[in-house]
């Protein structure tokens, strides 16, 4: 049985501001035909190009608390072996 994090559950899972974040790729022809169609049209510039070549061969992203970047500080017994 799969369940939803507390954040997913929430009316605006992306945050607050979420969706400003993206607001540059709601345009774009890949975007449009990943959630309207293939007919659906859309920009095609630079922004289209970038959002093809990240979503290319993606089948899911699992978005994650460290998916950006660690937001804790890692134990330095981790890193043993990785820095000096």
């Amino acid at each position: 049985m799969a369940s939803l994090p507390d954040h997913a559950r929430t009316p605006n899972p992306l945050g607050v501001k979420g969706p400003d974040l993206l607001s540059w790729c709601f345009p774009t022809r890949v975007f449009r035909s990943m959630t309207q169609g293939p007919d659906a049209g859309g920009e095609t510039g630079v922004d289209h190009r970038i959002a093809e070549e990240g979503l290319t061969n993606v089948g899911a992203w699992i978005l994650g608390p460290n998916m950006f970047g660690p937001v804790r500080p890692v134990a330095r017994r981790e890193l043993e072996g990785l820095v000096g």
